[in-house]
């Protein structure tokens, strides 16, 4: 469940959304105009995004999404390159324990340049090129890979 939500827009997109603190049931009221449907399609757009394995916009998000085991914070910073690409500039994406007052555990972090996992350098042309780390074929290979023989156990489990 997405705990904490941060958006603010860049370039021709000036819209910016305070950081919301979000429980499970929420009611979103405004005037018209006032920015109801853009909040929401900012949101959209991140699961957009990560369900399709499309490249994500230009912007900035942050969002704290807490699982049975474990709180997530995921910021990223995207751009346009002179040829009106997207690029990721900043992608950070850390963990702790829920409850825990232990510090986040970086479990990705990444730039333009750069691409580290669980601290390894895992620099490749297709991850810099493509979308967010999120799309389809990096899902497989970076969740996968070892130390995240644990991490795939305790969350993506098979139930009946």
């Amino acid at each position: 469940m997405i705990s904490s939500y941060y958006y603010k827009g860049v370039l021709s997109d000036e819209w910016e959304f305070q950081e919301t603190e979000l429980n499970n049931i929420n009611l979103i009221v405004g005037a018209s105009g006032s920015g109801k449907t853009r909040y929401l399609n900012t949101i959209f757009n991140v699961s957009s995004s990560i369900v399709h394995g499309q490249p994500f916009r230009h912007g900035y998000w942050k969002l704290t999404v807490k699982t049975g085991k474990y709180e997530y914070l995921w910021e990223y910073d995207g751009g346009k390159k002179d040829n009106g690409e997207n690029q990721i500039e900043k992608e950070l994406v850390k963990r702790k324990s829920l409850g825990s007052q232990e510090k986040f555990e970086n479990l990705i972090d990444r730039t333009s340049d750069t691409f580290f996992s669980v601290g390894k350098n895992c620099q490749d042309s297709s991850v810099t090129d493509q979308g967010s780390l999120f799309s389809k074929r990096r899902r497989k290979s970076l969740l996968f890979m070892k130390p995240s023989q644990k991490y795939k156990e305790e969350h993506f489990t098979m139930r009946a």
